[in-house]
């Protein structure tokens, strides 16, 4: 199955979060950051543009598709594929995130569902293994919305307990914070907890902070305009809830941007919050819509001049308190990150 060009007219605002595009400066149908960005700035739920996907992140390399990033409870995730694999082949063809699920035969004006099971041929510590995976169709949005609450998970260790929760994407819609607070309420029995970060993207607000931030003391500052998409945003209304008061430690990785980088650096100036993992992406600015004769396009416009706590960010990011490296190729199931920040919370609670 080569790779082809999608027609697919997008309803969208001009304004964008950033993606994870691997240093891309613009991306088209063909990408898979195309689909989740547009889902995260379609507007109205019904404008957000749904696909067959397996939930995965990752990029393409010279002899396949490295997976960065697996969806809790996603068909990927349920399959056994894991981060650092390196997808080969779907079906017998060469493995593309979207040629592979969504066929030739469909319309440019939007894909329909193609729930069919696709037998794909990955490369694991120099074993071929083949896994067998049915695609959901759903817009990017509701699937990472949805991984962050299938994420939730708590960890006995003697008389302590370590809850854990992935965010995978930030949003300010009321019913997310909403979710947010029901996550946060379900962890508030543990003695710790780890906040994951890793991969994320989205939109600031600080009534994120309110889930582990009491009051407003040395508030993140921002020469962002209102409207920009990592900017703050003031909450109209309390998130009515107790915020949680232990220890808790915080991961990012270089595909941690927009939204997620500010969120953690405005956390990680609590005395108990640790930032652990490696730099953040520093990708803090837009992307606007170009129409070409080969369809929708992005270009990514740098947040060059932004200043965040009198500092310019954008290609620069935040750096967490405890440097910890998990190589994008390292592969299996151990995470020295996940690991580390355990290790933080055992020694502190």
């Amino acid at each position: 199955m080569s790779a082809r060009a999608f027609a697919i007219p997008l309803l969208l605002a001009t304004s964008l979060v950033a993606p994870r595009l691997d240093a891309q400066s613009s991306m088209t149908a063909e990408d898979l950051a195309f689909y989740r960005v547009q889902a995260f700035t379609a507007g109205p739920a019904e404008r957000r543009l749904p696909l067959n996907h397996i939930g995965i992140a990752g990029h393409v390399e010279a002899d396949g598709f490295r997976v960065t990033a697996v969806l809790d409870d996603y068909p990927a995730h349920r399959a056994g594929i894991l981060r650092g694999d390196l997808l080969l082949t779907a079906a017998g063809e060469p493995y593309h995130p979207i040629a592979a699920f969504n066929p030739d035969e469909l319309t440019a004006e939007r894909l329909t569902p193609r729930p069919h099971a696709v037998d794909i041929a990955l490369l694991r510590h120099d074993s071929r293994l083949t896994v067998t995976v049915t695609p959901v169709f759903e817009n990017l949005y509701d699937s990472y919305r949805s991984a962050s609450l299938a994420s939730v998970q708590r960890f006995p260790s003697g008389n302590k307990t370590v809850g854990y929760v992935r965010l995978w994407a930030l949003s300010r819609a009321t019913a997310d914070l909403l979710a947010y607070r029901r996550l946060f309420e379900e962890l508030a029995g543990s003695d710790g907890i780890i906040l994951d970060l890793r991969d994320a993207t989205g939109y600031f607000s600080l009534q994120q902070l309110d889930l582990v931030y009491r009051g407003r003391a040395e508030l993140l500052s921002s020469s962002a305009p209102p409207h920009w998409p990592t900017g703050m945003a003031e909450p109209g209304w309390p998130l009515a809830m107790e915020p949680y008061r232990n220890p808790v430690v915080i991961l990012i990785n270089g595909a941690t941007e927009a939204g997620a980088e500010l969120l953690a650096y405005q956390l990680g100036k609590r005395p108990r919050v640790t930032v652990v993992g490696s730099n953040s992406a520093g990708r803090l600015g837009n992307y606007r819509r170009s129409d070409t004769a080969a369809g929708a396009a992005f270009t990514y416009e740098p947040a060059s001049g932004v200043l965040f706590d009198g500092v310019e960010r954008e290609g620069v990011g935040f750096a967490p308190e405890r440097e910890a490296p998990y190589p994008e190729a390292q592969q299996g199931r151990i995470d020295p990150q996940f690991q580390i920040a355990f290790d933080i919370l055992m020694g502190v609670i």
